[in-house]
């Protein structure tokens, strides 16, 4: 038995090497390929101002160290996305040199820290209304656009109302959706005049919200470790592969013990029973000694012979269930 459990063990182990070997070797490429820029947090606030709008962009974004991607021939760390139409950028949180502006947005040449938070500011050209179109090459947690509520409304199929909020002791009317995966288009309207002006309910947060297990920022997570070249889901298998290896070795070995036990109390019945039987024999063996003696009559020796005759019996009988 401990020979089969050790086999089981061994076998265990082979496949789970083959396994982790298997991963390593041919998830790096695709892994290192998947592993871009998470947005994190992404908040558009819009003003009126003339005959513009005025964006204050907040955007948090994890860059994977050593990531890069090549734009309008330019070689760059991240891609930062503009409304069509955008003039007079600024951007509190990198210099001059640390970024460059492209025809349809912002390419981040440097990295300072990560995640790296950015306000960047830019006018935009309203009328009565303006369309707002925009689509981000990275998954994002959680977009929001905010405006001044009555002054200008928000129509949006991509976006859910969340009334308005309160923000360092100014009110915003509010707009947000979340956990977007990469390229997901975004587009919204903008119209002179009311738009909600019912309270937002208190779950609602600024901060990245309703994160599922594999939302961006968990993905995000496992490339960033010693393990991001692998596939996650595969050391899930591993890991549900060795524990049911373990528990079958160990229900191996409980087994093993309970049969140790009873082999040993199947023992101990029989050479019970065999020391019962050999001392009838004995009784017998001295009564028919004294019977030829003449020192027991043969009423009193046929009684005792068949008493112990029914004793055998039972000892014989108790023996062959045993041996079945």
């Amino acid at each position: 038995m401990r020979t089969k459990i050790w086999s089981t063990l061994k076998y265990i182990i082979v496949i789970f090497s083959i396994l982790v070997f298997s991963n390593l070797v041919f998830s790096n490429t695709v892994a290192l390929a998947d592993s871009k820029p998470v947005i994190k947090l992404n908040h558009i606030f819009i003003t009126k101002k003339d005959s513009n709008v005025n964006i204050q962009q907040i955007i948090q974004i994890d860059v994977p160290k050593g990531y890069k991607e090549q734009r309008e021939g330019k070689v760059i760390k991240a891609f930062i996305p503009l409304p069509a139409g955008f003039n007079n950028v600024t951007i509190n949180g990198l210099s001059k040199e640390e970024f460059v502006e492209l025809k349809d947005g912002l390419g981040i040449v440097t990295i300072p820290e990560s995640p790296l938070k950015l306000s960047i500011n830019y006018l935009l050209p309203f009328n009565e209304n303006s369309s707002i179109n925009l689509s981000y090459p990275y998954a994002c947690e959680m977009l929001a656009v905010l405006t001044i509520p009555g002054e200008l409304a928000v129509k949006s199929n991509s976006l859910t109302p969340q009334g308005v909020l309160d923000i360092t002791g100014k009110s915003f009317d509010v707009y947000a959706t979340g956990n977007l995966n990469e390229n997901t288009p975004i587009s919204f309207e903008l119209v002179k005049g009311q738009g909600n002006l019912q309270k937002a309910p208190e779950v609602y947060n600024e901060e990245p919200v309703n994160l599922k297990f594999h939302s961006p920022e968990h993905i995000q997570r496992w490339k960033n470790s010693p393990l991001g070249n692998t596939n996650p889901h595969l050391w899930l298998a591993f890991l549900i592969f060795v524990i049911g290896g373990i528990v079958v070795a160990l229900i191996m070995l409980y087994r093993n013990k309970q049969d140790t036990l009873d082999e040993e109390e199947f023992l101990e019945k029989v050479t019970k029973l065999k020391e019962e039987e050999r001392e009838i024999l004995a009784k017998i063996e001295i009564l028919d000694d004294k019977y030829d003696k003449g020192e027991v009559l043969e009423e009193e020796y046929n009684e005792l012979l068949n008493h112990y005759k029914d004793q055998l019996k039972k000892v014989k009988i108790e023996l062959k269930k045993l041996s079945e």
